[in-house]
């Protein structure tokens, strides 16, 4: 209602001012059309006067403007310019003499209209006549606007009356309905309901708007009972599953102890070296086999520990070469034992931050796995191509295949080729697993094709490479135990996080630098302007002052004589550009890899110069 009021207000006000406006530009007008008129009138009944310099009627001509008390002064002017006859109220003065050279005409002065009108006769100036008059301007403003205020005060109270009205009518059923939708909004509270005032259509849509919320309350109660069910469901579900890999890791691990002895036996009669041909052929029976007992409980050990997330990477610059010789080196028995005939075709040196023993299980896995689904004499490839900023590697046979739609099925837990009554070679159905999980651990990605059962199958996996110089510079820099003394520099950690300042401190120093440690940005800040350090690593979330912040403020104060380093779990590209933006000169994101922290203190002058000309293109 208050809207409503106040913009009716506003308009009465506009359209009021504008009232005023027009109303005084007409009475200025109109006051100078009845002066101009009277001008008029004083010439033409003083020319005769002027024409035959009668003196005495001029004068009786002027007598007359007496009744009109607006006339301040009025005068007749004889056609050489020279006073004929003047009349004025109170001792007002009146213009000497007029020059016909002069416009003649009336002006505005003040509150007054002045001017000179000529008198003419016969078509002939012969004369001219002068009139001062005020106008009052004020007071018919005054008026104006009195009147003006009546009115808008009564619109007003109209528009008042009219309002209540209709607030009554249409606003306040709107208001409840609106009232009750917030109450629904913020306490999710569908049982409230929307009060019927009157039995026109605002009360058909308070009725509709109050059984839409009791329908919506009843589905809300069918979807809670409904989430319930389901997450209780998915509870029992996750609990299971939790329960089957501590399962499956006992049982793996319980079943490596009895294992060990066996292999020792087997090997102790291997070296016996029996002359019967047949018991020879029994012991490599018992070693292979032992052998595949031993790979599948590593597997199941290794599936427990991913998906439980305690699968750890030890991560290190290593060749693909070297990777694929131990994987075929593994898969050699297996391969020999069908007959199969193995191509590897490697291209130069490609280097991969990985973990050497897990890279090797994933192509040991795959050759294993082409070697049991390949009939006896098959042919595999291990072929690789670098491709950009990976590298592809392919594994390829010519075995039983599989069919186009089985291809996502693969990659599956306990995934078979075929069932189990139908097959005759040994698995779990957990390698090709295993190879998806693995890959993705390092960054990778793994897929599958097939023309169809018969065909043969192909399995292809990308790995990120990285560059032999990098590679082989961490390689050296990574051991902590033999640091560069003739690098050692002053570094300064900043971490809300102590745990996370302490530890990064604590692998700085063993490579042989001064470490200084803060607790949150402020601290980072006094302590750079104290120490003057030559590397700070800042985390950017932190109390009282940020990493932005506290990056800012020591590059004011120090230039590019601190190099500075952003530690953040935020690595995409707008939060790099936001960091260079501020000032960093390289940007880290958590966990950071300690040889990533080697290399780049062991190269940073160039990384200076880099960080520089980051900023300067952001």
């Amino acid at each position: 209602m208050s809207v409503v009021l106040v913009t009716t207000l506003a308009a009465l006000l506009i359209n009021g001012v504008a009232l005023v406006i027009l109303e005084l530009q007409a009475y200025r007008q109109s006051q100078l059309a009845a002066v101009r008129i009277q001008a008029d009138i004083l010439a033409r009944a003083s020319a005769a006067a002027v024409a035959f310099n009668d003196r005495k009627e001029a004068l009786e001509s002027l007598r007359l403007l007496r009744e009109n008390p607006q006339v301040i002064g009025a005068a007749i002017y004889l056609p050489s310019g020279e006073l004929f006859a003047a009349y004025s109220r109170d001792n007002e003065i009146v213009p000497r003499s007029w020059a016909s050279r002069e416009n003649a005409g009336l002006t505005f002065a003040g509150d007054r209209i002045r001017g000179f009108v000529r008198v003419v006769e016969g078509g002939v100036p012969i004369g001219a006549v002068y009139l001062d008059v005020h106008y009052d301007l004020y007071g018919r403003l005054v008026q104006f606007s009195g009147i003006l205020v009546v009115v808008l005060l009564g619109a007003l109270l109209l528009a008042l009356f009219l309002s209540a009205g209709l607030q009554r009518m249409i606003t306040r059923p709107i208001q409840d309905i609106a009232e009750a939708a917030r109450h629904v909004i913020e306490r999710h509270d569908y049982s409230v309901r929307v009060p019927k005032r009157s039995d026109d259509e605002t009360a058909l849509l308070a009725d509709a708007f109050n059984q839409m919320l009791a329908e919506i309350d009843r589905r809300s109660r069918e979807v809670d009972a409904q989430m319930h069910e389901r997450q209780q469901a998915e509870e029992a579900l996750r609990l299971a599953d939790r329960r089957k890999d501590e399962f499956l890791a006992t049982l793996a691990h319980e079943l490596r102890n009895p294992l060990a002895p066996v292999r020792n036996a087997v090997e102790l009669l291997r070296m016996r070296k029996s002359a019967d041909p047949e018991t020879a052929r029994v012991h490599e029976v018992i070693a292979r086999q032992v052998t595949q007992m031993a790979r599948l409980l590593d597997d199941l050990l290794d599936v427990s520990r991913i998906t439980r997330n305690r699968l750890e990477l030890r991560r290190q610059p290593v060749t693909l070469a070297s990777v694929v010789e131990s994987a075929v080196e593994t898969s050699r028995p297996l391969l020999d034992a069908a007959g199969h005939h193995l191509e590897v075709v490697l291209q130069n040196p490609v280097y991969v931050d990985g973990d050497p023993t897990r890279l090797s299980q994933i192509f040991a896995n795959l050759l294993n796995n082409a070697a049991k689904y390949t009939p006896r004499g098959g042919s595999i490839q291990l072929l690789t191509e670098r491709t950009g900023d990976e590298v592809v590697v392919s594994v390829k046979d010519n075995g039983i295949g599989f069919a186009p739609e089985n291809r996502a099925r693969l990659f599956e837990m306990f995934a078979q080729a075929n069932p189990a009554l139908d097959r005759s070679q040994t698995g779990l159905g957990i390698g090709l697993s295993l190879v998806k999980a693995l890959v993705e651990l390092h960054g990778g990605s793994v897929d599958a094709r097939s023309k169809g059962h018969g065909y043969g199958s192909e399995f292809i996996v990308r790995l990120p490479v990285m560059a032999p110089d990098s590679s082989l510079a961490a390689t050296h820099a990574g051991d902590p135990g033999a640091p560069d003394e003739g690098k050692k520099m002053r570094l300064l950690v900043v971490d809300d996080l102590k745990d996370a300042a302490d530890s990064l401190a604590a692998l700085l120093e063993m490579l042989g630098h001064e470490v200084h440690v803060a607790y949150d940005g402020e601290r980072g800040v006094a302590a750079a302007r104290r120490l003057k350090p030559d590397v700070v690593f800042l985390d950017l979330g932190m109390p009282k002052v940020n990493g932005y912040e506290a990056c800012r403020m020591i590059r004011n104060e120090f230039g590019n004589d601190i190099f500075l380093v952003a530690l953040t779990g935020w690595g995409q590209d707008e939060d790099r550009k936001r960091s260079a933006a501020a000032g960093f000169d390289r940007h880290l994101v958590k966990p950071v890899e300690p040889e990533a922290v080697v290399t780049m203190l062991a190269a940073l002058p160039e990384a200076r110069a880099e960080g520089v000309e980051s900023r300067r293109r952001g």
